[in-house]
């Protein structure tokens, strides 16, 4: 309870507000971009995964029919070695067949595109090629080398492509071995499960269009895909590739999620602090006020106001109090007996005063106390004290008040002085005096030289009926 300066009333924290919405939209930004910034991430990384396994494919597709090609390349000779060498070629073939089952035919066919011999050992009876199933032979024929054919339609209904394989003598083309692969069976068994797991694998043509796929299923819509040129057999043919994931699956949507609820629980925790800050505002203002006014009315007090705590150490002084002693009220609280008002040659009195104080002996006229100004000088108070107890009842400290009865107790033994003076001068008369009271004629005095006279009369009797 010290006394002290109370500060202007301050404005809510607007400004400190408005910082911490700020904050808090900088925040949701920041987990926004971040949110981005995974994702974008997380597509990257899903694309790059997409592109390598796609090149990977497509090379193994290209080292397979590659190979392919080599062994048609060492069967050729063995088509001029006469029925020995036509056996040589049907195992080869059934052999090349049952290790690549997308092949669905191997044919010896002469110049003139009829089908000689094909790879189980049957003749077709001169069976005649021509349009799309002649084509890669036709070129063959042009480019005296291993050429692929354009993919065309078979009676069934699924795309096919040729590898023709030429047989020059001298340098001039007397036939060739031409090689049928299904498309779909190219797919199916030579693209692995790990990669068909993820992405539907499809081969399509120059507008698009998928002419056989891994499974017969629609591919996925809005999701990731790539492709590129699948060369061979090339004619515009290429591979695509289509992401099975369309997202990111729970783990980032799920986090999200909870970051979305922590940031609401948080805006609502912050409206409620507000609410809460508002409130706190409200009552500190109003206890402001409070404290305003009871320090205006301690300080409007011509009496001294003191608070002591259970020990008798100073806690709080008013103005008028400190105008009494001439000392400060830093330099006033915080002491304890004996205190520097006190005049030194009255310590044992004042003592006696305090220890009666602090002991609960409170007399009900208060105390008459001498007191030191600053300056030396002295003044005599009036000093009343009182227990000071909180809201709960419990006992604190005490509570005193005093007013400076210097000149009035000069003045009362003045008028006592003039008083036994007068007494002395009626008393020195040598004529009787006495007076009385009008309503009841008692005697109120009586000088010797009355009682003398009047022995007989009882002082304060009736003296005239």
């Amino acid at each position: 309870m010290q006394l002290i300066a109370t500060p202007p009333l301050k404005s809510s924290p607007r400004l400190l507000w408005l910082g911490v919405i700020l904050t808090l939209a900088a925040l949701l930004a920041a987990l926004a971009g971040l949110y981005s910034v995974v994702y974008r991430d997380w597509v990257d990384e899903q694309r790059d995964s997409l592109v390598q396994e796609l090149l990977w494919l497509e090379q193994s597709l290209r080292l397979h029919l590659e190979g392919h090609q080599q062994t048609v390349e060492s069967m050729t000779p063995d088509l001029q070695g006469g029925v020995a060498g036509q056996q040589r070629f049907v195992a080869a073939a059934s052999l090349l067949r049952r290790e690549s089952r997308e092949i669905a035919e191997v044919q010896w066919v002469d110049g003139r595109g009829r089908v000689l011999l094909d790879g189980s050992g049957m003749a077709n009876g001169g069976q005649q090629l021509e349009g799309g199933s002649y084509d890669a032979l036709w070129r063959a024929e042009r480019l005296k080398r291993p050429v692929f054919g354009a993919p065309y339609r078979a009676a069934d209904g699924k795309y096919r492509f040729d590898l023709a394989v030429p047989v020059l003598v001298h340098g001039r083309y007397q036939g060739g071995v031409r090689i049928v692969y299904d498309m779909a069976a190219l797919l199916h068994h030579q693209v692995p499960w790990w990669i068909a797991s993820q992405y539907h694998i499809s081969v399509v043509d120059l507008d698009g269009k998928a002419l056989a796929s891994k499974f017969e299923q629609t591919p996925p819509q809005n999701t990731l895909f790539h492709q590129i040129s699948f060369d061979p057999p090339g004619y515009g043919l290429s591979l695509r590739a289509v992401s099975y994931r369309a997202g990111v699956g729970l783990a980032l949507p799920v986090l999200s999620s909870f970051i979305g609820l922590l940031t609401l629980a948080l805006l609502y925790s912050l409206w409620r602090i507000r609410g809460h800050v508002r409130e706190r505002a409200q009552a500190e203002k109003a206890l402001q006020h409070e404290m305003i006014l009871r320090q205006a009315i301690e300080n409007s007090m011509k009496s001294g106001l003191l608070a002591l705590d259970l020990r008798g150490q100073i806690v709080h002084v008013n103005r008028a109090f400190c105008e009494l002693t001439g000392l400060g009220s830093a330099e006033l609280v915080g002491q304890s007996p004996p205190y520097s008002f006190w005049p030194q040659e009255e310590g044992a009195l004042l003592q006696a005063a305090m220890q009666a104080v602090l002991g609960g002996e409170l007399p009900e006229h208060g105390f008459e106390l001498p007191f030191c100004h600053r300056d030396g000088e002295r003044f005599e108070v009036r000093f009343y004290a009182t227990p000071l107890r909180g809201n709960d009842g419990r006992h604190t400290g005490w509570v005193a008040s005093l007013y400076d009865i210097t000149e009035l107790k000069k003045k009362r033994l003045a008028l006592n002085y003039s008083h036994q003076r007068f007494l002395s001068v009626l008393n020195g008369l040598d004529v009787g005096l006495c007076v009385t009271d009008g309503a009841s004629s008692q005697l109120l005095y009586a000088n010797p030289a009355f009682a003398e006279m009047w022995a007989q009369f009882e002082p304060a009797g009736l003296y005239c009926p």
